[in-house]
């Protein structure tokens, strides 16, 4: 694909992810707005599918086995500015100190210097986060090298109905989770914000027009305030619809892969480089 091509490809994702997002973040009744995002899903996404890159080790051997999906914590995503909040030069702090100690009594005034306030905010708030990433492109040379270690790796591949079914499912007794796509700024665009209000959710969501090849989707849990040094966490999910097995892995892990395929009935392909035009496809495995 071409520079031009590429271009327009992120930014017709973009218009697509802002609609989706003033969708979701608007004031109508959760009636309304949920049969506004079905029509928009029915639109744009039906019948799509949506890739999940992971690396070659035991753990993901072992999610991929039992259904399951692992959400990292805000901190341990690879964007340095995940979750990033900007107060702004003018931001009023005694009101932030009065908002900080409503919101989180184990501080007290005398704590919050203004010269603090940003790092407390910063790590209070990305604490409170999970999240599992998504992609809906599969074909990425960039996605392969980066996120499943050089191409040793594999793809898992999820509907999207079924997908968004399932997250009806998890939010069943609570909305504890949501699904968004990603919004790709340049970072001069990353706007100050009111910290308690439904703004600051957007950052979330956003991230550096430099990423913007990943063309992201992200699942979120909002768990409340969690232990500093917890890294994630893994919850029952839906079984993917394919797995795509990267061409570098090895021959022992590739064994492992395909036992778990046919155990859980899970269709399975092969990594194949065309490299006189550095083109990746897929060739279906049979599981024997």
């Amino acid at each position: 694909m071409s520079l031009e091509a590429d271009l327009k490809k992120v930014l017709k994702r973009n218009v697509l992810a802002n609609k989706f997002i003033k969708i979701l973040n608007s004031k109508e009744n959760n009636e309304i707005k949920l049969q506004k995002i079905n029509k928009f899903m029915q639109e744009h996404y039906n019948n799509k599918k949506l890739y999940r890159f992971r690396v070659d080790n035991d753990y993901n051997l072992d999610y991929l086995q039992n259904d399951k999906l692992w959400l990292s914590n805000l901190n341990e995503l690879n964007d340095i500015f995940e979750g990033e909040i900007f107060l702004g030069k003018n931001y009023n702090y005694d009101l932030l100190k009065k908002e900080i100690i409503k919101q989180f009594p184990m501080f007290n005034e005398n704590e919050l210097k203004n010269e603090y306030l940003d790092k407390v905010i910063r790590e209070q708030f990305k604490a409170m986060f999970y999240i599992a990433c998504f992609t809906e492109d599969l074909y990425n040379f960039n996605m392969w090298a980066n996120y499943a270690n050089g191409f040793k790796g594999f793809c898992l591949e999820y509907d999207f109905n079924e997908l968004m079914l399932y997250m009806n499912l998890l939010n069943k007794d609570s909305n504890e989770f949501t699904f968004y796509p990603v919004v790709y700024k340049n970072i001069k665009e990353f706007k100050s914000c009111n910290c308690f209000s439904d703004e600051i959710f957007n950052r979330l969501i956003e991230k550096p027009s430099e990423f913007s090849f990943e063309y992201e989707w992200r699942l979120i849990n909002g768990v409340g305030l969690e232990d500093e040094n917890n890294l994630g966490k893994g919850i029952i999910f839906i079984k993917p619809t394919s797995i795509y097995i990267g061409s570098k892995m090895t021959k022992e892990y590739k064994e492992k892969v395909l036992k778990v395929c046919k155990k859980n009935e899970i269709e399975a392909y092969k990594m194949v480089l065309e490299k006189n035009i550095k083109k990746i496809d897929f060739k279906k495995l049979a599981l024997e």
